[in-house]
């Protein structure tokens, strides 16, 4: 170390202070607030660290010397690092990663010096990779346009800054779509196809809001009827000014203007796409022919309906197997929500709980035996249900009510149980069906009817879903979707498609492995789908429409709140 009554020293100190303000340019002032981040600082030797990196800045990264005072007062810990094995490396990844000039990497370090004391590993290539796959880039020029234009993102958290802020704008444009097909009902309006993904590529300074203000930023838009979150979060012409282009959407056109080949249509799959979904009763085929490929036109319920009474299922008699129907259709709504919502003034400091609905309008067309078999598989499915001395379940309506039982409760994350739920349920069934009965002979149709975007998205190819179900574990479970695994929730996406694929396999056992010895058959074949409830406009004719569905599933979110709070008060 230094001892400051040392001749030799103090000399070598003196040469130090010499050293910075006149090759770095650093006045007293920028200096002192240096060494109070960094008090190592002043012992790093001249000749082999603290000059090889200015010249390192200057030369290697084109960085004007009058900026070498603000990046070292800025982030001191620079000047410690070693230029072989980690600032070199650094920029070797920003360069290759981002298609970036030495440059252009040097004027990111002078807009953001703290880049450089990143983590390789930890930070700056896990970052990278995220907003390549959350935001759809395939082109290293597009991911290097948005950190050339917001340098700060590399050091924003994945996990508790990008992801959130992603998942709040996708739950934020699903919850205007429901709001505009409330508004529109069965007639067709189109607005601009635009995802969650495309606006945070249009606007990448909304990668750097804090959460908190993204997030009353989004509520403030949702509550004014005059714009949409499209243009609301459009790239603003105040502030400092843009140094790179970035992609922009022609509102007249719907034209993507770049200065790279790749445009910016693309959107991860399980990102929200309006248009998509948007009601398409009474219109032609022209009118949504530029989606349609997107949608799949068999997800419409047209060669059997959901008002066929499930009489396979009550306990009919159906002494000879002629009698049994060659088709059975067998439909499910569901919708998740949490407690308290986001907008929610408790939501601070109080841990949110969710709930699910799910809704079976064929069950009040059958006898009592039927609603016994719902009250039964129900049973088996949930830990506890909502009741209806709660003002939860009905089973004479079909109705099962239950709380979101994990952990992270989330609007994405309740929806995708919910779907899995009415699996469960659905697979009771078929199990008890065929304990009575001959079904080898019966072709199994099921909808699941889900509200959200999120949902539909990541379950409407049942074949991926069956891919997904082969796996044996879910630690051996690759997400191979569009869009980051985390954002995929694949704790509850595995589960769900192993229940899938034992209802597609058709044979079960009673025992714990239903391969080994398969006893029952529940039917000739299992066709799975999961639809848009937009896409199946007979819900509009049910006793429980899509929006009380909605709302009951978030009266069971509040249930299970205090249930959650109860016991914590016990």
């Amino acid at each position: 170390g230094m001892g400051v009554g040392d001749e030799t020293s103090s000399s070598a100190l003196n040469r130090k202070i010499d050293f910075f303000r006149k090759e770095a340019k650093m006045n007293e002032s920028q200096l002192r607030d240096a060494i109070m981040r960094q008090p190592s600082l002043m012992q790093y030797s001249i000749e082999s660290s603290l000059r090889p990196k200015i010249q390192f800045l200057v030369n290697e990264l084109s960085i004007c010397p009058s900026a070498i005072a603000k990046i070292i007062t800025t982030a001191p810990a620079i000047m410690g690092l070693s230029l072989a094995e980690n600032l070199r490396p650094k920029v070797a990844v920003l360069m290759n990663q981002c298609d970036l000039s030495s440059k252009a990497v040097g004027i990111i370090v002078a807009t953001s010096p703290p880049i450089l004391t990143l983590s390789q590993k930890r930070k700056i290539e896990p970052c990278l990779s995220f907003l390549s796959s959350a935001l759809n880039i395939s082109d290293k020029k597009e991911l290097g346009q948005i950190v050339q234009t917001v340098p700060r993102v590399l050091v924003q958290s994945v996990d508790t800054s990008l992801a959130p802020k992603l998942l709040m704008l996708e739950e934020a444009l699903e919850e205007e779509m429901e709001t505009q097909l409330r508004l529109v009902g069965s007639s067709f309006t189109e607005w601009e196809n635009i995802t969650a993904a495309e606006i945070m590529k249009r606007n990448p300074s909304l990668l750097v809001t804090s959460n908190e203000v993204f997030k009353n930023r989004i509520r403030a838009y949702l509550n004014d009827p005059r714009s949409s979150l499209s243009s609301a979060f459009q790239p603003g012409r105040k502030g400092r000014k843009r140094s790179y282009n970035i992609n922009l959407i022609s509102e007249q056109e719907g034209d993507v203007h770049s200065s790279q080949s790749q445009t910016t249509q693309n959107s991860i799959e399980v990102s929200f796409s309006r248009k998509e979904t948007l009601v398409k009763a009474g219109c032609s085929k022209n009118d949504y022919a530029d989606f349609n490929d997107m949608t799949r036109t068999n997800n419409r319920i047209s060669d059997i309906t959901a008002n066929q009474p499930l009489h396979i299922f009550d306990g009919t008699s159906l002494e000879e197997s002629n009698d049994l129907p060659r088709e059975v259709l067998i439909v499910a709504h569901v919708s998740g929500k949490v407690f308290p919502t986001d907008d929610s003034n408790i939501v601070r400091g109080t841990r949110r709980a969710g709930g699910l609905a799910i809704h079976f309008p064929q069950i009040n067309m059958g006898n009592e035996e039927l609603v016994r078999r719902l009250q039964l598989a129900s049973d088996s499915s949930f830990g506890v249900i909502m009741s209806e001395a709660e003002g939860g379940s009905k089973f004479r309506d079909g109705l099962v009510m239950s709380g979101f039982p994990f952990l992270r409760p989330s609007r994405n994350r309740c929806d995708l149980y919910a779907c899995h739920s009415a699996l469960k349920l659905i697979l009771h069934f078929l199990r008890q069906a065929a304990m009575t009965i001959n079904m080898k002979n019966v072709a199994v149709k099921i909808e699941i009817c889900t509200n959200s975007a999120y949902a539909w998205k990541l379950l409407h190819d049942s074949d991926r879903v069956a891919r997904w179900g082969e796996y044996s574990f879910l630690e051996e479970f690759k997400f191979d979707g569009k869009g980051p695994s985390s954002l995929a929730n694949p704790d509850l996406l595995f589960p769900l498609c192993k229940t899938f694929d034992r209802l597609v396999k058709k044979d079960l056992d009673d025992g714990e492995d239903c391969y080994k010895n398969p006893k029952i058959c529940i039917g000739k074949s299992v066709d799975i789908r999961f639809i848009h409830s937009a896409d199946a406009t007979y819900l509009r004719n049910l006793d429980y429409p899509v929006s009380k569905v909605d709302q009951l599933a978030k009266e069971a979110a509040m249930w299970q709140f205090c249930r959650a709070k109860n016991a914590a008060i016990k």
